[in-house]
């Protein structure tokens, strides 16, 4: 009975990784193309958008040293949006009026900073919720956050709820309780 208990726990735990593996992040078929230029103190970034997928995109936001300086002069094409939240040091371009349309490329978006290009990653949402990632060339410095994934904050609570059950004292046939 024991060893009945411990394969279904075992197997229960396998499961709930296999969930964790399969449920992460697609790579990117969205290429955010940089191209920096020095301009006096400040690098000059212009960003083209290039939608591989077979549905529209949301938004795409990478990371950037936080603060004020860090973004500059940032624009965008009409029927576009774009954010710059210093506090976080992340830039986020978004569909307005204009769509990330699939197989799309969409140029000038741009900015200014006093920071070198370095490699950073950039994140996708689809209008579906599907999310990617890829790499780019962004100010340098830029911080990582990292965000725990959804699946893995499921499987972490899954795995919390179970200890109780696990663990909870039984009645053996003589009436007594016994812990396992």
């Amino acid at each position: 009975m024991i060893r009945q208990q411990q394969f279904r726990s075992w197997l229960v735990l396998a499961g709930m990784l296999c969930v964790l593996l399969v449920s992460g992040r697609a790579s990117a078929q969205v290429t955010l193309d940089a191209i920096v230029t020095a301009n006096g103190t400040l690098f000059h970034y212009e960003y083209s958008v290039i939608n591989g997928l077979a549905d529209d995109l949301s938004i795409i936001s990478f990371g950037v040293p936080q603060g004020l300086p860090a973004v500059q002069n940032l624009a965008v094409p009409l029927g576009f949006l774009a954010d710059f939240d210093s506090g976080l040091g992340l830039v986020s371009f978004l569909e307005d009026t204009q769509a990330f349309t699939a197989g799309g490329t969409f140029s000038g978006f741009s900015f200014d900073s006093p920071f070198q290009p370095g490699s950073t990653l950039f994140s996708v949402l689809d209008v579906n919720g599907s999310s990617y990632e890829g790499t780019t060339q962004a100010p340098a410095g830029a911080a990582q956050t990292p965000v725990p994934e959804p699946s893995a904050l499921s499987l972490l609570a899954a795995g919390l709820l179970y200890l109780p059950v696990r663990f909870r004292p039984r009645r053996s046939r003589g009436g007594n309780t016994r812990l396992r």
